[in-house]
């Protein structure tokens, strides 16, 4: 048996908004799509949430019920570097130049409004997001000195928000929910708020930490943080003030467990991991490569082959909107290779061949961006500014129980998980531009070495925004509703391959 690359497929994608697309944890990337529960649909991956009020997406977006393979160690105190996109498949800083620059940065200029960073504690990895045990960590809404929406800001930080993740959290699976609100589509006089929502798992090892207990005008159940009738989902652009305004964030006020203004947490970070214990040569998203079996002889040789494409095949489905760069990866530099310079090799000379592999070959995870994370309060400094306020309040640090406390999380042990090793690197990641190596050991399996020479890199994808244009007119006249109007695109590699006999 013999196979070739996979064969380029077509995807087919919809109007551009955003979504959030990446991870950073003291400012190391953790893979494009990896820890984040994301839409599978690449349609409507970066639409809005149709109703904010009672849609269960309202939690974790679309498809973020269910838990994804990989979740991400993050020391308590530590730097969180949320990262959004209008097309989550293109690199930010070095996209195929075919692409229109309407299909780049993180969010329409015309979307002005809010951003907030929540937090839920997990029992356990199929706990629901849905529900109470929500609490806020950082907001920011107008700053009235200049009258710019943290949106604005977050499109000049090119779609990076850093944020601090609080020093006193238990140790425990957490959910992070960074929430983008677009306050630009006004119909018939009323606004028509545009909730965008993701959700990343983060695990947080913390010895020591007493138990969680937030405030309970502070803790809140999502769906059902945000109302109809608040200040903050009613606030028209073209008609308030701005410059000297003053905006309510929607939601509770901001609740951070452990003293603000500066990360404490260690600087190692572990690698994901996955609850299954597999060891990954290399990850798409949360697709996991694994070695494939040994072999003795010239038919177990092609046998594995076969089942190496196998997995391009499963990694192509599973990629989501971030693209399958990495599946390329691994049919080029693992299949393919190990077809032409294992099996296919000698064929002519099988007297006193060796049949004996897989060759250990090290493969090289591609990053559509790294650009390095910003520092903590790169958007705002705090979250909270005088004409910026959720319901009036400040924020809370966590002291002393007081009476009045809803919501208490004892520090437990993830089931499953002893001690997240950390990452030994070598050199940098790969991007179009720079190349990093890292060696990763995975609970439940050995050290898996995840990077060498990557093939050619192909375009990961073309996302295709259409629908109505979102312009804020000079005449102050609301902007029109964002459209669901579709495209089409050639994406890298998809989901097909050709095996020859």
């Amino acid at each position: 048996m013999r196979s070739t690359l996979p064969l380029l497929g077509l995807a087919t994608f919809t109007t551009a908004h955003t979504v959030f697309s990446n991870l950073y944890i003291n400012g190391v990337n953790q893979g494009d799509g990896t820890c984040i529960r994301m839409p599978k649909d690449p349609q409507t991956a970066s639409h809005w949430i149709e109703d904010p009020y009672s849609s269960p997406d309202m939690a974790c977006g679309r498809d973020g019920a269910t838990p994804v393979a990989f979740t991400c160690p993050a020391p308590a105190g530590s730097s969180l570097t949320l990262e959004f996109r209008i097309s989550p498949d293109l690199s930010p800083t070095n996209p195929p130049p075919s692409r229109k620059s309407t299909d780049l940065g993180p969010l329409d200029p015309s979307h002005k409004g809010p951003l907030a960073v929540y937090l839920k504690p997990l029992a356990s990895a199929s706990s629901p997001a849905t529900g109470p045990g929500w609490f806020k960590i950082w907001h920011a809404g107008l700053d009235p000195s200049s009258g710019t929406f943290a949106t604005s800001k977050l499109i000049a930080q090119g779609g990076l928000l850093s944020v601090a993740l609080p020093g006193d959290l238990p140790t425990g699976l957490y959910l992070v929910r960074p929430e983008v609100l677009a306050l630009h589509t006004v119909e018939g006089g009323r606004v028509q708020p545009q909730f965008y929502a993701g959700c990343a798992q983060i695990y947080v090892k913390n010895d020591g930490a007493a138990a969680l207990r937030v405030p309970g005008d502070k803790g809140v159940s999502i769906p059902g943080h945000v109302r109809p009738d608040d200040a903050g989902v009613n606030f028209n652009i073209y008609e308030e003030k701005l410059v000297g305004g003053r905006y309510v964030v929607p939601g509770p006020g901001v609740f951070f467990p452990g003293t603000p203004g500066g990360v404490v947490g260690a600087k190692e970070v572990g690698a994901p991991y996955r609850a299954d214990g597999k060891t990954c040569l290399i990850k798409n998203a949360n697709w996991c490569g694994v070695e494939v079996p040994r072999w003795t002889t010239e038919e177990g040789c092609w046998a594995s082959v076969k089942q190496c494409w196998e997995q391009a095949e499963a990694c192509y489905k599973e990629m989501g909107p971030v693209g399958g760069a990495n599946c390329d990866v691994w049919g080029e530099s693992k299949c393919k290779a190990m077809g032409e310079e294992e099996c296919r090799v000698g064929e002519g000379e099988r007297a006193g061949k060796t049949w004996e592999g897989p060759r250990k070959r090290v493969l090289t995870e591609v990053f559509l961006d790294e650009r390095g994370a910003p520092p903590v309060g790169n958007v705002d400094e705090g979250g909270v500014k005088t004409g910026s306020v959720a319901g009036g309040a400040k924020p809370v640090v966590s002291a002393a129980p007081t009476m009045g406390f809803v919501t208490s999380v004892v520090p437990v042990a993830t089931p499953g998980i002893t001690d997240v090793p950390a990452v030994e690197e070598t050199t940098s990641h790969t991007t179009n531009t720079s190349t990093k190596t890292t060696t990763v050991t995975v609970p439940g399996g050995d050290a898996a070495p995840t990077a060498v020479k990557a093939a050619p890199a192909r375009p990961t994808g073309v996302f295709v925004p259409g629908g109505l244009p979102h312009k804020a007119l000079a005449t102050g006249t609301p902007s029109k509703p964002c459209g669901k109007g579709k495209g089409k695109g050639k994406f890298g590699g998809q989901g097909r391959f050709r095996r020859a006999a």
